[in-house]
């Protein structure tokens, strides 16, 4: 079972597992189990990374498609976080990842993992025996720590953290006294009044600070506007704000249900996070990559729709890439965006009739550079959808 559970794993995501595997066995190690069992563990590890191996060596001959692409992404990826030129980690990296997980995730479950896996995770670092919930807390919080040292949160979305998020709600579950008082129905309903009032404060105090920090922040200094002013007033006093109801909502639960800690800090992390996710389901915009884009990408593929011959190339983001659906408009290299002699090249080739570059997908540095180029370029004119800033290149005179 063992091995099977690691061959699907595998399938779905070659990174993840290869983390947890350790991890599995480290546990297996700790808790005292006897050799046969920790070799039985170890073999069953084995043979399920084998069988995966050969079943994907097998899809590739039958598919044609390169085995080893996965494993080269793999290698890129772990040489551009640690020893490539292009270093991946930085601390300010690092502290941005932070900040949109747990604005993500809500500070409610970030102050809910503080509390459960410090002393759990000093325990264990004192010889303690590992419990199951540790399993769970352990792994998870390896996954987020990997996570934010290499894959980051893409365009502020941490889909890599995704799987750590179920294991640290079972450690939590697991291993957190989830009391609901001394009367049940009493606790039950603290409980559920306590969710549906965190949801309330999301909605009515932060609000989506993502959509801050991704997009009107960084607008406010694209623009040369108060960024500080705007940061402290969309962000900074709506989380002291929020705090503090926070905490007079837990003494209250505590007060008429017996909620525990943990269980209150539970209930605030579902509602606040069903509060967020029902602002992002409501408010009309992109919340994946490129946050906050409420239908100007597809306006600018359109205006580059109208422009561009079917053979005609262009320097577009990724979205738009899709959206055009042109075979001669490809990914570029994320190089090329800041790299003004490569741009200066790339738009006078007499195959690319157009570009275009947003700060909903691209750096501050990369929409300065290919606007500073275009804007040289005589025979380019910049018409402004939305967010995006298109070029669109004339033809020449007669």
């Amino acid at each position: 079972a063992v091995a099977a559970c690691l061959l699907v794993a595998l399938w779905c995501r070659i990174t993840t597992p290869v983390l947890v595997v350790p991890i599995l066995a480290a546990y297996a190690w700790r808790r005292g189990g006897s050799t046969a069992v920790v070799a039985g563990m170890a073999l069953a590890l084995a043979l399920g990374g084998v069988l995966f191996l050969i079943t994907w060596w097998a899809y590739g001959r039958r598919t044609g498609i390169d085995v080893s692409g996965p494993f080269h992404y793999l290698l890129d990826a772990l040489v551009f976080g640690t020893v490539g030129a292009d270093r991946g980690v930085r601390p300010g990296k690092i502290a941005l990842t932070l900040t949109y997980l747990v604005l993500w995730l809500g500070p409610a479950f970030a102050a809910l993992m503080t509390g459960l896996g410090v002393p759990r995770l000093w325990r264990l670092c004192r010889g303690g025996r590992p419990e199951p919930e540790d399993l769970f807390l352990v792994t998870g919080l390896a996954i987020l720590a990997v996570y934010c040292l290499f894959g980051g949160t893409i365009f502020g979305f941490p889909k890599y953290h995704c799987p750590a998020v179920p294991l640290l709600l079972l450690a939590a579950a697991a291993g957190g006294r989830l009391n609901l008082g001394s009367s049940g129905r009493a606790g039950g309903l603290a409980a559920v009044g306590l969710v549906l009032a965190a949801a309330l404060l999301q909605v009515a105090v932060p609000g989506d600070p993502l959509l801050l920090l991704r997009l009107d922040l960084r607008l406010a200094v694209l623009h040369g506007q108060d960024a500080r002013g705007l940061l402290w007033a969309g962000l900074v006093l709506p989380a002291i704000l929020s705090a503090a109801v926070a905490v007079g909502l837990l003494a209250l639960g505590r007060r008429l249900g017996g909620l525990s800690l943990t269980a209150g800090l539970l209930c605030l992390a579902l509602g606040m996070n069903a509060g967020l996710t029902g602002l992002q389901q409501s408010g009309g915009y992109q919340t994946g990559y490129n946050y906050g884009d409420a239908g100007d990408a597809r306006a600018a593929a359109a205006v580059l729709a109208m422009h561009l011959a079917d053979d005609d190339a262009a320097i577009v983001p990724g979205e738009l890439v899709y959206l055009l659906q042109r075979p001669a408009v490809t990914h570029v290299p994320n190089e090329l965006w800041s790299d003004a002699e490569a741009l200066r090249r790339e738009l006078a080739r007499p195959a690319v009739r157009g570009a275009a570059v947003s700060l909903l997908t691209n750096t501050m540095a990369q929409l300065t550079t290919l606007t500073r180029v275009a804007a040289e370029c005589p025979d380019y004119t910049r018409v402004d959808v939305g967010h995006y800033a298109v070029f669109l290149r004339q033809p020449p005179p007669p």
